[in-house]
């Protein structure tokens, strides 16, 4: 798996790749620092929705719009790669490895419909152990955006 990032986010860089954050005087997050050994990366799951388009980009049975959700439940081996600086935006390659994983159950998110009324809720069965990729449409949009890493709840 590769990333190509145009933002310098230390919380997923720490998720990613195992760099250190560097902190402010209150304690937020406002950097971080590779080490040697380029960090040292725990497993984390990526999970992504993109939009559907053409004639399946609305759901026939319903007319809700549709996305594909996409999820990696175990990812490892996390590396900071390429680093482009430029006049335009700066960019960064992360590389990593997706593996088989079943943990992921269910999952912890509502990332699909669970009726014919679009009621949100987890997967409808869970992740096989040898699963390393899931892609499936979906009539439950991502949710809402926000600024840097999210932590699981629940």
């Amino acid at each position: 798996m590769e990333l190509n990032i145009c933002n310098a986010d230390p919380d997923l860089f720490e998720v990613v790749s195992g760099v250190n954050t560097v902190l402010d005087f209150n304690g937020d997050v406002v950097g971080f620092a590779v080490d040697e050994n380029l960090g040292e990366c725990n497993k984390f799951a990526l999970e992504f929705w993109t939009k559907v388009v053409g004639e399946e980009c609305v759901d026939p049975s319903t007319g809700a719009s549709q996305f594909l959700y996409w999820l990696l439940p175990c990812v490892s081996n996390g590396r900071v790669g390429d680093l482009t600086v430029e006049n335009g935006p700066l960019t960064w390659t992360l590389t990593a490895e997706a593996v088989p994983s079943g943990v992921w159950g269910e999952g912890p998110f509502d990332v699909v419909a669970q009726d014919a009324a679009n009621t949100p809720g987890p997967l409808l069965s869970p992740l096989a152990s040898d699963t390393a990729l899931h892609v499936q449409f979906t009539t439950i949009p991502p949710p809402v955006e926000f600024c840097g890493c999210q932590p699981l709840t629940g």
